[in-house]
């Protein structure tokens, strides 16, 4: 398993001892093919790692950022309430929709989205289960456009458009 996998089955396993929620933010950088296409192999790891600085400056040093996949960084939330979860992820939507994107300092703006998923994982979660709901409402902030947040409890989902 990767250390993001590892990471996540720890704090689903914490958040079951304690009875606590937790929270899990997936963050897709939306058009990673394109970005190569246009600027080259590099770029989408240098906007990658713009993103992820966006993150860490929004975030509390017991959360943890991970890179799941080559476009996808993944925020564990250990402990937090839904509107605490909620509030966190609007922080860090709001962070990247305003931020300008640049190859190099000198360089033109270049438009860098993401597409955000935010799910509440309840005490006896699994990890398979966590990341099969962020997932699928990963895929829901995607089909809702650019900078879209859905907001997901165990139950339910709910959409919040950029403004």
């Amino acid at each position: 398993a990767s250390a993001f996998e590892a990471n996540l089955e720890m704090m689903l396993l914490a958040g079951t001892e304690t009875e606590q929620n937790s929270g899990l933010l997936l963050v897709q950088m939306n058009q990673h093919e394109q970005l190569k296409d246009r600027f080259g192999l590099m770029a989408p790891a240098k906007f990658m790692k713009t993103l992820s600085r966006l993150v860490l400056h929004k975030i509390r040093d017991e959360d943890v950022i991970c890179v799941w996949k080559s476009d996808t960084l993944a925020i564990l939330f250990p402990g937090l309430t839904v509107s605490e979860g909620q509030a966190c992820s609007e922080l860090i939507r709001d962070a990247i929709r305003h931020h300008h994107f640049r190859l190099e300092t000198s360089s033109p703006e270049v438009v860098v989205t993401a597409s955000l998923a935010y799910i509440t994982c309840v005490p006896g979660d699994s990890a398979e289960l966590a990341l099969e709901r962020g997932a699928h409402a990963l895929t829901q902030s995607q089909k809702q456009g650019r900078n879209q947040l859905i907001i997901q409890d165990s139950h339910s989902y709910e959409h919040k458009r950029a403004m």
